[in-house]
């Protein structure tokens, strides 16, 4: 089975009075990992503005395929 490299989601969250869509990005690595989970801007997982205040976190991985780093805001 093969994965696309890149994923798209919008995300429609309602409230008592407030309604608000949010668009996450997701990329994945050569090893179908996920290197960008719920990125603000694109795909791209290198691209620093899709991890903001309120969404974005960043993975990289070692050598054995653990988790090495998740950057997220703040």
């Amino acid at each position: 089975m093969s994965i696309s490299g890149r994923k798209h989601t919008v995300k429609h969250e309602q409230a008592a009075l407030a309604a608000a869509t949010k668009d996450n990005w997701y990329a994945y690595d050569g090893m179908q990992r996920q290197n960008l989970v719920e990125g603000s801007t694109n795909a791209t997982a290198a691209d620093n503005a899709n991890v903001n205040a309120s969404q974005g976190r960043q993975l990289t991985y070692d050598k054995n395929g653990n988790v090495a780093s998740d950057t997220a805001w703040g």
